[in-house]
């Protein structure tokens, strides 16, 4: 059975659970951390293929199979469900279908089909604000900005991220509900700055990142990676060291801190 865990931690972060969200019925069958509990999924499909009472509830069952059908790896069958939504549906349902469809094309890796999607969402976002009651705009912002990267479309993700700092590190810093979210968004901005050439600004963004969320331990690796890059052996040694006590699995860091040992070695005074 296809891994769908990713998919459904993207889906119970950007959707805000609460009793008049479309999705509710599908989002209580995830975990926190996004594990799906299947047997819910089919008893709510065998529920959602019931006749429909009005328009307006058939098209929230559509939503609803869509949604279920991702989340059990039937691709065919939740495109089947949701692309009628992008032309016979109300706004509001035609923007969650369209935002189901890149968030699936995004965790398969289709980033082209997945950029147009969460586009058209971030537009109709910034023009419609009862969508903020159903879409955590942060994460929207996270996934679009992923997207753009693995398209290595620097200018777009530095202008997105730039425009959606400027608002959200004002209004989230104080709430803890989403200060991971903005840590990855500084952490993003990182990356797509030292790409880009910015190394030392890219840097202060992932000091930002650590000082919002000092307990992800990704985000010290991110780092440990950038000071490597600018021959900071002792810091890229600490943050690497940190992020190996944490995680001897990762193959990564392990070579990455293997390298800095090497450098640091290299560089020591000769013992006479």
């Amino acid at each position: 059975m296809q891994d769908t865990t990713h998919l459904g931690y993207v889906l119970v972060s950007i959707f805000p659970l609460s009793p008049d969200h479309p999705l509710q019925e599908v989002l209580v069958a995830l975990s926190a951390s996004g594990q799906v509990n299947h047997t819910a999924l089919h008893t709510l499909l065998q529920h959602a293929h019931e006749p429909m009472v009005s328009p307006s509830t058939e098209a929230t069952r559509h939503l609803t199979r869509g949604a279920a059908y991702a989340l059990l790896g039937e691709e065919t069958l939740a495109r089947h469900e949701l692309l009628p939504l992008l032309h016979h549906a109300s706004d509001l349902m035609q923007t969650l279908a369209t935002l189901l469809l890149g968030l699936l094309e995004m965790v398969q890796e289709q980033y082209l089909l997945a950029s147009e999607h969460l586009g058209t969402v971030l537009q109709a976002y910034q023009r419609d604000a009862t969508l903020q009651a159903h879409i955590a705009y942060p994460v929207l912002v996270w996934v679009m900005v992923s997207t753009l990267i693995s398209l290595s479309r620097w200018q777009e993700a530095h202008v997105l991220l730039t425009e959606a700092l400027e608002v959200l590190s004002l209004e989230m810093e104080s709430t803890s509900t989403y200060r991971p979210t903005l840590a990855e968004l500084y952490a993003q901005r990182g990356v797509v700055l030292t790409t880009m050439g910015c190394q030392h600004r890219g840097l202060l963004a992932l000091h930002q990142a650590i000082a919002i969320d000092p307990a992800n331990n990704r985000l010290y690796k991110v780092r440990g990676l950038l000071y490597m890059k600018l021959g900071s052996w002792g810091a890229a040694f600490d943050d690497l060291w940190r992020v190996l006590c944490h995680d001897s699995q990762d193959e990564e860091c392990a070579d990455a801190l293997v390298n800095v040992l090497e450098r640091l070695q290299a560089s020591a005074p000769h013992q006479q």
